[in-house]
């Protein structure tokens, strides 16, 4: 299977992971964000060097911790026209990636010093997956709502990710955001 397609697959197996929890059906909470990590990382490898000689072993064990998941998916995209999930009430969707990274205090940054709110524009009518958002802080990642360290809480509305902080944003902190999200 072409490293195009196993990314393709895991993409899709990210939300169904997510509906699964949602479901009650995966007791691993942590599975879509650890799928997307996986998926994310080899598609930057393909991205960069698409003759890396890694591609195929690194693709064939994400399609092989994408589990029981990956036949759902594979029928989705096939039945979908080529990595388009159908989507009853409007439809098709299409997935999209969140990737934002940026260092406090650099030209365009989402935070400044001090700033404890950042938002993420995804367009209206489209669906945040919620399961897949991600910060890492310094190359930690970030736990959610909690005080005990440093966190933060998410909110969706209208297109626009809300993300507060419960520390504020210092120079030359290295922040990068992850997440999916449908667009129709």
């Amino acid at each position: 299977m072409s490293t195009s397609n196993t990314l393709n697959i895991a993409k899709v197996c990210v939300s169904l992971t997510i509906q699964a929890i949602e479901q009650g059906l995966e007791d691993d909470l942590n599975f879509p964000r650890k799928l997307y990590c996986a998926y994310q990382t080899i598609s930057d490898i393909n991205t960069d060097d698409p003759t890396d000689e890694t591609l195929d072993i690194t693709g064939n064990q994400l399609y092989a911790m994408c589990g029981g998941y990956a036949f759902s998916a594979e029928n989705l995209i096939n039945g979908s026209s080529g990595g388009v999930i159908v989507n009853p009430s409007t439809g098709t969707a299409t997935l999209n990636d969140i990737r934002e990274q940026f260092v406090v205090g650099d030209s365009g940054a989402l935070l400044v010093v001090g700033q404890t709110t950042l938002t993420i524009d995804i367009g209206v009518g489209s669906i945040f997956q919620s399961g897949t958002f991600q910060i890492e802080l310094d190359q930690s990642i970030l736990p959610r709502n909690t005080s005990a360290y440093v966190s933060y809480t998410l909110s969706y509305a209208a297109g626009i990710i809300t993300v507060v902080l419960n520390q504020a944003a210092q120079t030359s902190q290295l922040y990068v955001i992850t997440g999916q999200y449908l667009t129709s």
